[in-house]
């Protein structure tokens, strides 16, 4: 399997040489020199690593990875390059949501190694991850099925796999128009009111006294919480 690679990165020299590097490597990589220009890419793939300068010519990119987890439910691994090499910087990394930092000047498979070593953390991660639990509710990734009290909710293919998205990017909200292209494997049209009407259903099967909901904010999408 080939993994795609997201390069935002505003030098161009750098780009060329970082995306040489990791191409070399096998990995497919996607360039953007600046926000704006990543997000776009967001609409068509969700590459499986991101490597993002922090000073960017349109924003910051320590905002960019609390969108790629709140908004987008992203939680593929972020790779800070930057010239920020203090402290606080690095922290401020660390809390935005990324996985690691690496400072400027690099040496060039030190670069290959942290993004080698991010996706097969990332890989065994999710292999140890077989199901979720909370209160009576058991997600079984296994199987595809969802138990209630031990009681089998009988939920349709696109039901689980919305709620099973939900679950892996639990806390983070995730675009009506992202689990439209994941779970319906197209691009979605002006309006996703399929993805309305299948969040109405799962709430249905979850039931009111589930120990989880499902909520809908407009602008961001949805997201699953564990009730306290």
């Amino acid at each position: 399997m080939t993994h795609t690679i997201l390069l935002v990165e505003d030098n161009e020299h750098i780009m060329k040489i970082n995306r040489d590097t990791l191409a070399d490597a096998g990995y497919r990589v996607l360039e953007a020199g600046t926000l704006a220009e990543a997000r776009a890419h967001l609409n068509t793939v969700t590459p499986d690593s991101f490597v993002v300068d922090i000073m960017l010519p349109d924003g910051d990119g320590r905002d960019f990875c609390r969108e790629l987890r709140a908004r987008y439910g992203i939680d593929a691994p972020v790779l800070f390059l930057t010239a920020l090499k203090g402290k606080p910087d690095m922290e401020k990394g660390y809390g935005a949501g990324g996985t690691d930092y690496l400072t400027k000047p690099f040496d060039l498979d030190h670069l290959v190694m942290k993004v080698t070593a991010l996706l097969a953390q990332q890989a065994r991660t999710k292999r140890a991850e077989t199901e979720y639990r909370a209160g009576g509710l058991r997600v079984d990734f296994v199987s595809r099925r969802v138990y209630m009290d031990g009681e089998d909710l009988l939920l349709k293919i696109k039901e689980y796999a919305l709620l099973e998205l939900l679950v892996k990017n639990r806390g983070g909200y995730i675009a009506a128009e992202e689990l439209y292209r994941q779970v319906w494997n197209m691009e979605p049209e002006d309006d996703v009111r399929t993805v309305k009407e299948h969040m109405y259903w799962l709430r249905r099967k979850l039931g009111d006294h589930a120990p989880v909901s499902i909520d809908n904010e407009r602008g961001a999408g949805y997201r699953l919480t564990e009730k306290r």
